[in-house]
């Protein structure tokens, strides 16, 4: 019976292509946007989930009440004050402050500009990054000590097909002042989740902060400061006990702000308080500084509601197709009847129907949707991405050079060969220059623009040379 239902069910399908069509691909098409609506908010919720400990890490951050009500918040923390919280309070298990800021390094005479982060000995006993080589108890033991991602490791040591092992030991520079102080690689740790609102690429202990005072000054607040709070430890008994903790290690900040009229009165005027790692990406009201930007939580409300009436459209689309054929079919459910069939018989057979399409949409919504979603939304962190999101013009230009020779292997630096300069006017030159000479001065690809932008790359007015100097 349920055989006759089938071959009956695809010959009918087959007969009204058009229909089947119109029907499959319509909620294909719904199904496959709410899906890739949800793929991408629940992305978004997933920051911060993969550490083994997230139920415990906070992160602390200063809140400040105005004279007319409104609420300032700081994420940065002044250096001194993370050591004595976790001091004075046992219910802290543990406190890493970072900071982070671009650097010049050096290699095999190679100048490279990286993002660094600068962090305590206790980094990897409170955040879930795993390391490839090196011992995560002892990677940031020592002053010159450094771990580096597999990334940074493919970039200076080449592409490691038996481990990483024979990387630790190695060496890297990093300017200080008029100085090169060289790293020891203790450790490589897998790159960072696309979903961490920390991405980074290359660590040092903080004890080098005194020589390498990276990051922003926000009214002496120098670090993000982040807690590893005891299982019995409630964060609202711990803000509530850092009350005269922070009326005592900021009497002079507070008695100066209300002097000048910038703080209200009350014990609540100045605190400092915990947010919770997972909700660090969710709250754009706090702004952060070394990690990666807060997504607004609103938008996945929305999307997800756009995500459900797409949904509900297509299946509206899908019934109303169904029941305005199912007119064209009245001949058929009258021979049926006339030889016997039951009630249940159709319904059986018509649900089949309607059941195969539906299952066949979302297979094909599927295999549709999560390539596409892996696509569009890949956010594999490179040093190509954060140029371009730096530097504007001079960036994109700087990230195509680096994009090309990142492919074939070459490292990049602040001083390009001479064999990759003339890589770089093949591909470059050739291919989007003729495009771009044809264009208004004003257009931002013209030749006079890529002049800045060359000027830029190697280092100055007056540094370009002059094969690469494109004609205005």
């Amino acid at each position: 019976m349920l055989k006759s239902y089938l071959k009956i069910a695809i010959r009918n399908l087959l007969k009204q292509r058009g229909y089947t069509f119109i029907n499959v691909f319509g909620l294909a098409i719904g199904m496959a946007c709410c899906i890739l609506i949800f793929l991408l908010i629940r992305y978004e919720w997933s920051y911060d989930t993969f550490h083994e400990k997230k139920d415990s890490i906070y992160s602390l951050f200063i809140q400040e009440k105005r004279t007319d009500g409104t609420l300032k918040f700081r994420r940065l923390i002044p250096l001194g004050i993370p050591k004595a919280l976790a001091k004075e309070f046992p219910g802290v298990r543990g406190v890493v402050q970072l900071a982070s800021g671009d650097v010049t390094m050096v290699h095999d005479g190679q100048a490279f500009r990286e993002e660094i982060f600068e962090a305590d000995s206790t980094f990897f006993n409170i955040f879930s990054f795993p390391l490839l080589a090196g011992d995560a108890n002892s990677a940031l033991s020592h002053p010159t000590n450094m771990v580096i991602s597999e990334t940074i490791a493919q970039k200076y040591f080449g592409q490691m097909s038996d481990g990483y092992q024979h990387v630790t030991g190695k060496t890297l520079s990093i300017r200080m002042g008029n100085r090169l102080q060289d790293f020891t690689v203790s450790g490589v740790m897998s790159n960072c989740p696309d979903n961490s609102s920390l991405q980074i690429d290359i660590l040092i202990p903080f004890e080098n902060y005194a020589d390498l005072p990276l990051g922003s000054n926000d009214v002496d607040g120098r670090t993000s400061t982040y807690l590893l709070l005891d299982e019995r430890q409630h964060s609202f008994a711990l803000e509530q006990a850092l009350r005269p903790f922070t009326a005592l290690h900021f009497k002079n900040r507070i008695e100066t702000y209300q002097a000048r009229g910038l703080l209200a009165a009350g014990d609540d005027a100045f605190q400092l308080r915990l947010q919770p790692l997972r909700e660090l990406h969710r709250n754009p009201q706090i702004p952060v500084s070394y990690e990666e930007q807060a997504h607004n939580p609103m938008y996945s409300y929305i999307l997800a509601g756009i995500g459900i009436l797409v949904l509900l459209i297509a299946c509206i689309n899908f019934t109303t197709l169904s029941v305005a054929r199912s007119a064209s079919r009245a001949r058929e459910v009258g021979m049926r009847k006339a030889v016997g069939a039951q009630k249940q018989q159709l319904m059986v057979q018509f649900w089949g129907e309607a059941l195969m399409l539906s299952f066949f949409a979302a297979w094909l919504s599927h295999y549709s949707s999560v390539p596409a979603f892996l696509q569009l939304f890949n956010r594999q962190k490179t040093p190509v991405d954060r140029d371009t999101a730096r530097r504007g013009l001079a960036g994109s230009f700087r990230a195509y050079v680096d994009r090309w020779l990142h492919y074939r292997n070459v490292p990049c630096s602040n001083s390009i060969s001479i064999s990759a300069g003339h890589c770089l006017e093949r591909q470059f030159e050739n291919r989007w220059c003729r495009f771009a000479d044809a264009l208004p001065r004003w257009h931002p690809v013209h030749p006079f623009h890529r002049t800045y932008a060359l000027r830029q790359y190697y280092g100055g007015t007056g540094g370009i040379p002059e094969t690469k100097r494109p004609g205005l």
